[in-house]
């Protein structure tokens, strides 16, 4: 599937990203024009004795080439990337709203951050597709739990199919 700007040329930024906006409370805050960012206060591992990170979600505003989530090929769409927690989720359901476009897709960072993925199919319902990563995440027992419970909408991001 190819994304790409309204122009079908690559973005380019008039100025640097201000990501002065950013909360860590999962507000979308837009860093760059069609860009956002939902940053919230994680703890490595979910350990409260590891340093706390801004673990960050980011939503971008694409213009389709493809038909995708519903949403046709020409017309503009919410893609994100970063499976952020469950805070991540109210915040691109508010994008949605101020925006007036819908979110097509997610692409899974990886990591252990595939525990929070059936919170986003629950959200967000098929034809919205979250692309995992092709390692570690499917062979985790979530990870089978998730191809077993949702075995339509378990995609790889490596253009491949588990079944």
């Amino acid at each position: 599937i190819v994304l790409n700007n309204q122009h079908h040329q690559h973005a380019t930024m008039e100025s640097p990203p201000d990501f002065s906006k950013e909360d860590l409370k999962g507000s979308p805050a837009e860093f760059a024009p069609g860009a956002w960012v939902l940053g919230h206060s994680h703890f490595a591992g979910g350990l409260s004795q590891n340093i706390v990170l801004n673990n960050r979600c980011f939503v971008f505003k694409l213009t389709l080439r493809e038909a995708l989530g519903g949403v046709s090929a020409g017309e503009d769409a919410l893609f994100i990337f970063g499976l952020g927690n469950n805070g991540a989720i109210g915040g691109v359901k508010d994008l949605e709203k101020q925006t007036g476009l819908k979110a097509v897709a997610l692409l899974c960072n990886g990591g252990g951050h595939h525990i929070y993925i059936k919170n986003w199919y629950d959200a967000f319902p098929a034809p919205f597709e979250v692309w995992v990563s092709p390692t570690k995440a499917p062979d985790t027992s979530n990870g089978q739990r998730l191809q077993k419970d949702y075995p339509d909408r378990w995609m790889l991001a490596d253009n491949s199919s588990t079944e």
